[in-house]
């Protein structure tokens, strides 16, 4: 028999700041370029495997919502002080086909 197989995540963050460096800037709620507000994410991937189990075709999401995540925030010494916020990919979609041999 052919099989189908399907699977959600969700990922839900709050919101950080990675760039806050002294106590004055946690007590007067003051944001860096590095601030994250919170967000939710959500990954999907949906695939086939023939009945005889040797192809497997699949399609899957990552970000399906778009978010603008921060992934990283450096702080460049060169650039005076000035904070580089990296972000994470936006919406992606992969089609993957596999074949097994020698069965």
């Amino acid at each position: 028999n052919a099989e189908l197989s399907a699977r959600v995540g969700l990922y839900w963050q709050d919101e950080t700041d990675t760039g806050i460096t002294t106590a004055e800037q946690i007590a007067s709620g003051a944001q860096t370029q590095c601030h994250q507000d919170s967000y939710t994410t959500v990954n999907a991937r949906v695939g086939w495997t023939d009945p005889n189990d040797r192809w497997t075709l699949a399609l899957s999401g990552r970000n399906l919502t778009n978010e603008v995540v921060l992934d990283a925030c450096s702080l460049s010494i060169a650039s005076r002080g000035v904070w580089h916020p990296i972000y994470q990919d936006e919406r992606t979609w992969a089609l993957e086909a596999n074949y097994r041999f020698g069965m």
